[in-house]
């Protein structure tokens, strides 16, 4: 047990095992087991984002089939509350996310998703619990870059990267889906089968550079007007 907990205390202050460190100090006090642990592994994380201090509660109210009332900030926007069912939390680019169903968008198919760090205050309400029935959250994100998923057809990405840069792309695919069309002495053409989001545009703009858009056109198009504001914004 000694050794179990030494390892465990290795993880602390990551929020995925803040839910722990209560049980912890508990066996620690009891058994007297408390010695100095340092850590081992280094994540990749963000402590003073905001909304971190509601990833226990978030996850306990999913755990335990809670619906939450939440407040909720949009950038530019006045807040709102919801009456929410939380149902499941993804992190992408250092940032959590929580998936559910709100009351007045009952029609819609995708989950209404929260970033953790734009809800300003959480609470139970006693209004009975709508449980996931619909989204199988193992496959949802399995036709997206990072969180933002959209109610409308994957789409053929054609990408020719030049080869200085492909064996990053290869070793650190941009997405499951992608494999090689084409290669030749200075590119390598690859297809990915995905739903276009803002998250793909993001990516795409750091590689722009080595790389060039072939399809869809109405892609190549929205970036190089990206480019062209930044540029524009710059000069």
């Amino acid at each position: 047990m000694k050794e179990t907990i030494s390892m465990l205390n290795r993880f602390k202050g990551m929020p995925q095992f803040r839910w722990m460190e209560e049980i912890l100090a508990r066996f620690e006090s009891v058994f007297q087991l408390r010695e100095a642990t340092a850590g081992i592994v280094g994540f990749e994380e963000n402590p003073y984002l905001k909304g971190l201090n509601l990833f226990t509660d978030i996850f306990n109210a999913i755990v335990n089939k809670q619906t939450l009332q939440i407040r909720y900030q949009r950038f530019g926007k006045e807040p709102k509350t919801y009456i929410y069912h939380p149902y499941f939390l993804k992190q992408y680019n250092l940032r959590w996310f929580l998936f559910g169903r709100c009351d007045h968008l009952k029609e819609k198919k995708t989950a209404t998703t929260f970033a953790l760090d734009r809800i300003e205050h959480i609470e139970p309400v006693h209004i009975p619990y709508v449980e996931n029935k619909e989204i199988a959250f193992d496959e949802y994100f399995e036709d997206v870059i990072g969180v933002t998923v959209y109610e409308k057809e994957v789409e053929k990405v054609v990408l020719e990267i030049d080869n200085i840069l492909f064996p990053y792309v290869e070793t650190k695919p941009l997405h499951g889906s992608q494999k090689i069309e084409r290669r030749d002495q200075a590119t390598t053409t690859v297809e990915l089968s995905l739903i276009i989001n803002h998250e793909l545009e993001n990516l795409l703009l750091g590689y722009l550079d080595k790389i060039r858009i072939i399809a869809p056109k109405y892609l190549r198009e929205r970036m190089v007007s990206r480019v062209r504001e930044a540029i524009a914004r710059n000069s």
